[in-house]
């Protein structure tokens, strides 16, 4: 009896590690569904796209291709509401590229755009909920 239920919970580990690892892969700016024009500075996708945002071996951000919200790592003033933005959900994770994730979230008019300045710079992007 001991032996079948590890067994079973080694298959349900196996498969929990290969579903993750199917899903993530570098994505390719190119191949991504075109966005849907809102009205002025504002775009949806078909489908809303996660990406996990790395920078050597570090993930440092999650973003999604939907208008929504900017979470920084650093607390608020107390009453002051997080930052909205046109074209992407993000949450950083690590201090220290905050300040350049935002630097180039300002040089992007749309979010394939912010997608081709975070490889440009040197971040690997990938592609987490298609």
């Amino acid at each position: 009896m001991l032996i079948i239920i590890l067994m079973i919970f080694a298959g349900l580990i196996y498969k929990k590690l290969a579903v993750r690892n199917e899903v993530k892969k570098e994505i390719d700016i190119n191949t991504l569904e075109p966005a849907f024009e809102l009205g002025p500075g504002w775009t949806i996708h078909k489908y809303v796209q996660t990406f996990d945002v790395y920078k050597k071996d570090k993930l440092v951000a999650k973003i999604k291709a939907q208008s929504g919200y900017l979470t920084s790592t650093a607390l608020l003033p107390p009453g002051t509401p997080p930052q909205k933005h046109p074209f992407i959900t993000a949450s950083v994770l690590v201090p220290e590229e905050e300040n350049n994730l935002s630097q180039l979230l300002k040089g992007a008019k749309d979010f394939n755009e912010y997608l081709s300045l975070l490889k440009e710079d040197g971040y690997v992007v990938f592609l987490t909920r298609p």
